[in-house]
């Protein structure tokens, strides 16, 4: 089985190096391989990482770099980890290819955490998604992103992330894969990814705001009621629990 991961990165520096070191350490099964595709804006830092093919494109949004990354993979299953973000262990994609070889579905997911290169070690938040069911989309509320793994037939029917969204192109994504489509899902129970802290969807604001209004919009964009109330409610749940 070859897994193809693209990572997107614009002058991450040495926390691209972390990001790589996580994905070239990777224990994998007999037969199984790697494809490495890094998306790197024109303005940004020059990438040297010669076991992986590098693709320089002008910045021009989260989701187009995406999308031009997967127009490069060849792999069977799919995965996206940003250039500051970087697998959790050194059985993650084992697990991926494990889990896809024993039950074939179409997607899997999993947990990911917040971290902070500046302290090593401190868990700032786990981002947990054993209880998630697909109705909580219909509050705002998805799996985490960066521990998303689709196979290749899977990305074919669904297509490319939508460019027109700001920061909840993502959680569109997520709508398409649940709700638009008669597709199967795996939850891992483990930690797939442990992100940087930050980012462009990490202010309230944007949480608040922006993502508030752009959830509402990928919800009602695939066919399904929402209230706009129930969608606001979720930041009431973060203030409480940090969670959003």
């Amino acid at each position: 089985m070859k897994i193809s991961i693209v990572t997107i990165t614009r002058n991450d520096g040495k926390l691209l190096q972390r990001n790589l070191d996580s994905l070239y350490s990777q224990q994998l099964e007999k037969g199984d391989e790697i494809e490495h595709i890094i998306v790197n804006a024109q303005d940004g830092s020059p990438v040297t990482a010669p076991q992986s093919k590098v693709f320089t494109y002008p910045a021009d949004g989260i989701y187009n770099a995406i999308n031009r990354g997967l127009s490069h993979t060849t792999g069977d299953v799919i995965g996206v980890v940003h250039g500051n973000d970087f697998l959790a262990d050194k059985c993650v994609l084992n697990r991926v290819s494990d889990t896809f070889r024993k039950y074939t579905p179409d997607f899997v997911y999993g947990d990911v955490e917040f971290v902070s290169d500046a302290h090593p070690g401190v868990v700032y938040r786990h981002y947990g998604a054993a209880d998630f069911k697909p109705g909580h989309l219909l509050a705002g509320f998805a799996p985490p992103h960066p521990s998303l793994f689709i196979s290749r037939h899977t990305l074919e029917k669904v297509g490319n992330y939508k460019t027109d969204y700001r920061i909840a192109g993502d959680f569109e994504y997520f709508v398409r894969l649940f709700c638009k489509y008669d597709l199967t899902s795996r939850y891992i129970p483990h930690v797939a990814v442990r992100m940087e802290k930050g980012g462009e969807s990490a202010s309230f604001f944007s949480r608040s705001v922006t993502g508030t209004r752009e959830k509402y919009r990928a919800l009602r964009e695939n066919g399904l009621k929402v209230s706009m109330l129930r969608i606001v409610c979720r930041i009431f749940f973060y203030i409480r629990h940090k969670k959003l």
